[in-house]
């Protein structure tokens, strides 16, 4: 899959706004929004969803940035993979923000069935069942992807052009690889949900964004050096576990990118050393939740990048995230 032909005007190009919000919860959750937004205008031209979470409580901050910034549709949904803390919700904006216009992309070997090399839960089932039925019924656009060992993976693109000036946009799949899940498949071995993540690089112009899910040394130790040359912004994967320690090497940087972690409580995460080595290549590093002072049940990071002019992001925290 590789989309190549759409244009979408604006104003000025230099006026550009790339708007990330890195969203966590008190004990677990793991979602991202992406806005590129005009600036003279003042409106969100595209918009991306990765993940979501929403808590027993009802707090879902993710639908919550989407209609204070009044989106009505999702142009890019990702589901990185289904576990519980990037899926709860998941259903609500498929049903109320996408259509047949959107992407929605699902790891490769993910259908749902019986001998797909991961164990499935009920919910997780359900939604993917939903999502094939709406595909069958050309409803949804829901598209599975991968990458190959010669790291060729699917790609989404697109351009930005102010009928002067264009912006080549691009989401590039570098995991999961799909010769390991059919392998996997292949021997009837069952492997673990995260070895399943969708990791996701963004590129505006020469611009790198990783969204990286919850990929671990397993998948990590097949990558290759593109998302890691000089990135803008990472998001650290799985929580900042020492299961992801390998991203550290991998990065070659000149120090000047953001990255961000989100937790999970209940497993220790993030851990201190994974934070510390982190810390040692990026100064500019946030947790959604290190700092859980107060009454907020949540922790939101947004950062806000203007290409042409200063590429280091503009950064703000609410709730209980925090610099670390």
């Amino acid at each position: 899959m590789n989309s190549g032909s759409d244009t979408i005007l604006v104003k000025d190009c230099k006026k550009l706004i790339v708007k990330i919000f890195v969203i966590g919860y008190s004990e677990r959750g793991d979602s991202i929004v992406v806005f590129f937004y005009d600036s003279v205008d003042e409106k969100v031209l595209y918009t991306v969803v990765i993940d979501s979470y929403k808590t027993s409580h009802n707090l879902f901050k993710t639908i919550e940035i989407l209609e204070k910034a009044n989106v009505k549709h999702v142009d890019l949904l990702c589901w990185t993979h289904p576990d519980a803390d990037h899926t709860v919700g998941m259903e609500e904006i498929v049903d109320n923000f996408c259509d047949a216009k959107s992407m929605i992309f699902i790891p490769e070997n993910m259908s749902g069935m019986d001998d797909d090399p991961i164990d499935y839960n009920k919910d997780d089932k359900d939604i993917i069942d939903k999502l094939f039925q709406y595909n069958s019924r050309k409803i949804k656009n829901v598209k599975p992807v991968g990458c190959n060992r010669q790291m060729t993976g699917d790609q989404l693109r697109f351009c930005f052009s102010d009928n002067v000036h264009t912006i080549d946009t691009s989401f590039t799949v570098y995991a999961p690889h799909k010769d390991y899940l059919i392998e996997n498949k292949r021997a009837n071995k069952k492997i673990h949900k995260n070895h399943l993540s969708i990791f996701l690089m963004m590129q505006v112009g020469p611009y790198k964004f990783d969204f990286t899910g919850d990929v671990e040394n397993v998948t990590l130790n097949n990558l290759y050096s593109t998302p890691f040359d000089n990135p803008l912004f990472v998001k650290i994967p799985h929580h900042a576990s020492n299961g992801s320690n390998k991203l550290v090497g991998l990065l070659h940087t000149d120090g000047n990118f953001a990255s961000c972690t989100t937790t999970y409580h209940a497993q220790g995460l993030p851990h201190q050393e994974m934070v510390d080595n982190i810390k040692t290549i990026c100064p500019c590093f946030h947790s959604t939740g290190y700092d859980e002072s107060g009454d907020n049940e949540y922790g939101i990071v947004e950062y806000s990048f203007d290409l042409f002019g200063k590429q280091s992001a503009q950064i703000s925290c609410c709730g209980h995230a925090c610099k670390l």
